[in-house]
């Protein structure tokens, strides 16, 4: 979202950090999908695009 990013943590096992990672990073790449101001796809875009208009935004509650 255009700011830098860093991740630190423990693991037991080298096997046990490539699954946290992964697991993080995809969880990072859907909040940036959805929440990009960057992006023209995103949720925020398209109700930043819609603000004043009068249009309405459907604002899903889907989980991340």
């Amino acid at each position: 979202m255009g700011s830098p990013c860093q991740i630190q943590f423990y693991a037991d096992s080298a096997a046990t950090a490539a699954s946290v990672y992964r697991r993080v990073t995809e969880l990072l790449e859907r909040l940036e999908r959805k929440y990009s101001r960057y992006r023209q796809d995103s949720l925020l875009s398209t109700i930043n695009s819609a603000a004043g208009s009068g249009q309405r935004t459907d604002v899903r509650t889907e989980k991340i």
